[in-house]
C-alpha cells in the first residue's frame, strides 16, 4: 500500500507542476500582449531560444515516457506469463494431491508438469532477459535525459532568465515558469527512477519465483524418485511374499514328506533288523538323509530371507514417513507460491495504475508542447522586432549625429551675424549719444534748421525703428537659438539613453550568441 501511495504522490506532483507552468505561460502571454507592440517582439525574440530548448527537452522526456510505457506493457505481459506459471503450479498442486494416492498417475502427471514448467521457465528466462535489456536501455535513456536537461535545458533557461531580468515582472514570471519546468523534469526523473526501482523489484521477485520453481522441480524429481523406489519396493515385497508363500508351501510339503520319511525310516529300520540283505535300502536311506540336510539348509535360507524382508519393510516404512514429510513441505511451498501470486497480482494492479498515470502525463506533455510551439513562434517574432528596433536605433543615432552637425553649421553664421549686429548696434548707440549731445549743444543754433532736424529726426526714428525691428529679429533668432540648444541638449540626452539601450542590447545579443 505504501508503494501505491508513493506512486500516486509522484503522479500528482508532475501534474501540479504542469498546471502551474500552463497558468504561468498563459499569464506571461497576457502580460506580453498587454505591453506595447514595440516591446512584444523583442521579448518574444529573446524567449525563442529557451523555449525551443524546452520543447526539445520535453520531446526527449516524452520519448522516454513512451519507452517506459512500452516497458511496463512488456512487464504486464511478463506478469501474465508468471500468472500462467502460477496456474500451472496450481494444477500441479491439484495433481500432486492425487499423486500420493496413486503412484502411476503421479509419475505421468509429474512428467507433464515438468515439461510444462520447463517451457514456462524458458519463456520466463527469455522474458527476464528482455526485461533486463529494457531496464538497461531505460537506465541509459534516463542518464541521457538527465545529462541533456542539465547541459542544454536548465543552463540555457537560467542564462535566458538572467538576460531578461531587466524587462521586469514579465521576465520574472517567465523565469518562474522555466524553473517550474525544471522541477517538472526533476519530478519526471523521480517517477522514472520509481518505475526503474519497481522493475528491479519485479525482476527480483521473478528471480525468486524462478528459484522456487527450480526447487519445486527438484522436489518433484525427488518425489518421483521416491515413488519409483516405493514401486520397486512394492514389487520386491510382492515377489518376496510370493516366494515366501512358495517356500512355506514347499516347507509344509517337506515337513509332511519328512514325517512320512520318518515313518518309512522306522519301518525300514524295523525291516532291516529282520532282513539281513538290505544294502541297497541303506543306500537309499542315506540319500534321503542327504536330501533332508539340503531341505534344512533351504529352510535356514528362507528364514534369512524373511529377516531381510522384514528389514526391507522397515526401510519402506521409513521412506514412506520421509515421503509424508516431503508432501508437507510441498504443501508449504504451494502456500508460499499462492502468497507470492497474490503479491504479483497486487503489483500488476499497481503497474496498471502507473501506466494510466504515465499516459495522462504524456497527454499533458503533448498539450504543453503545443503551447511551447506557440511561445516559440512568438519568441521568433519578438526576436525579429528586436532586430528591426536595433536597425531603427542605428538609423536614429546616425540621424541625430547628422542633425547635430547641420545645427552647428547653421548656428555658426548666425552667431557671427549676431556679433556683428551687436557691434553695429553699439556703434549706432554711441553715435546717437554723440548726436544727442551735438543736438543739445546746437539746439538753439539749429532752430532755423528745425525742419531739417525734424527730417533728420524722422530719418533717425525710421532708422531706430529699423534697428528695433532688427533687434526683435535678433531676439527671435536668439530665442530660436536657445530652443535649438535646448533641443540639442534633449537630443544629446536621448542619444545617451539610446546609446545606453544600444549597449545593453549589444550585451544581450552577445550573451545570446554565447548561449548558442
Amino acid at each position: 500500500m505504501s508503494f501505491l501511495k508513493r506512486g500516486r504522490e509522484e503522479q500528482k506532483e508532475p501534474a501540479q507542476t504542469i498546471a502551474y507552468i500552463r497558468d504561468a505561460l498563459a499569464s506571461l502571454e497576457r502580460r506580453i500582449a498587454a505591453l506595447p507592440e514595440t516591446l512584444q517582439e523583442p521579448l518574444r525574440s529573446t524567449l525563442r531560444v529557451p523555449l525551443a530548448q524546452l520543447q526539445a527537452s520535453v520531446e526527449e522526456v516524452r520519448g522516454s515516457l513512451a519507452d517506459i510505457v512500452e516497458m511496463l506493457q512488456r512487464l504486464s505481459s511478463l506478469e501474465e506469463k508468471m500468472q500462467e506459471i502460477s496456474e500451472a503450479l496450481e494444477r500441479q498442486a491439484a495433481i500432486s494431491s492425487d499423486i500420493f494416492d496413486a503412484a502411476s498417475k503421479q509419475l505421468v502427471s509429474l512428467d507433464e508438469l515438468r515439461e510444462s514448467l520447463t517451457k514456462s521457465l524458458e519463456r520466463s528466462s527469455s522474458s527476464l532477459d528482455e526485461l533486463k535489456e529494457l531496464i538497461s536501455s531505460l537506465e541509459r535513456r534516463i542518464s541521457e535525459i538527465a545529462e541533456r536537461v542539465e547541459a542544454a535545458g536548465l543552463g540555457e533557461f537560467k542564462k535566458a532568465l538572467a538576460e531578461l531580468q531587466g524587462v521586469g515582472e514579465t521576465h520574472a514570471l517567465m523565469r518562474g515558469s522555466l524553473e517550474n519546468a525544471a522541477k517538472l523534469l526533476e519530478a519526471l526523473s523521480v517517477a522514472i527512477s520509481a518505475a526503474e526501482e519497481a522493475s528491479k523489484r519485479l525482476l527480483s521477485e521473478a528471480e525468486r519465483y524462478s528459484k522456487l520453481i527450480e526447487e519445486y522441480s527438484k522436489l518433484s524429481a525427488q518425489a518421483e524418485s521416491l515413488s519409483r523406489q516405493i514401486r520397486e519396493i512394492e514389487e520386491a515385497r510382492r515377489e518376496i511374499e510370493s516366494r515366501k508363500a512358495e517356500l512355506e508351501e514347499k516347507e509344509r510339503m517337506l515337513i509332511e514328506r519328512e514325517k512320512s520319511m520318518g515313518e518309512l525310516l522306522s519301518s525300514l529300520n524295523a525291516a532291516v533288523s529282520r532282513i539281513p540283505e538290505v544294502g541297497d535300502l541303506i543306500k537309499y536311506i542315506e540319500f534321503l538323509r542327504q536330501k533332508e540336510s539340503e531341505l534344512l539348509a533351504k529352510h535356514v535360507e528362507l528364514e534369512r530371507k524373511e529377516a531381510e524382508l522384514k528389514a526391507l519393510a522397515t526401510r519402506v516404512a521409513s521412506e514412506a514417513e520421509e515421503l509424508r514429510k516431503l508432501r508437507l513441505e510441498i504443501a508449504e511451498k504451494e502456500g508460499k507460491l499462492k502468497e507470492w501470486e497474490a503479491d504479483l497480482m497486487a503489483r500488476e494492479k499497481a503497474y496498471a495504475e502507473k501506466m494510466a498515470a504515465l499516459a495522462s502525463l504524456e497527454r499533458e506533455l503533448s498539450e504543453q508542447e503545443r503551447k511551447v510551439s506557440i511561445l516559440i513562434s512568438r519568441y521568433e517574432a519578438l526576436q525579429k522586432e528586436v532586430a528591426e528596433k536595433e536597425e531603427q536605433l542605428r538609423k536614429l543615432r546616425d540621424e541625430i549625429a547628422e542633425k547635430q552637425r547641420i545645427l552647428e553649421e547653421e548656428l555658426k553664421p548666425f552667431r557671427e551675424r549676431m556679433l556683428k549686429e551687436q557691434e553695429r548696434l553699439i556703434e549706432w548707440e554711441r553715435r546717437l549719444l554723440e548726436k544727442e549731445r551735438e543736438l543739445t549743444g546746437y539746439q538753439r543754433m539749429l532752430a532755423s534748421k528745425e525742419s531739417a532736424l525734424v527730417e533728420l529726426r524722422e530719418r533717425l526714428e525710421a532708422r531706430e525703428a529699423e534697428l528695433t525691428s532688427r533687434e526683435r529679429a535678433l531676439e527671435e533668432k536668439l530665442k530660436k537659438l536657445g530652443e535649438l540648444e535646448t533641443r540639442v541638449r534633449e537630443l544629446e540626452r536621448e542619444k545617451a539613453l539610446l546609446e545606453e539601450e544600444l549597449r545593453r542590447k549589444e550585451r544581450e545579443l552577445a550573451a545570446l550568441k554565447g548561449a548558442r
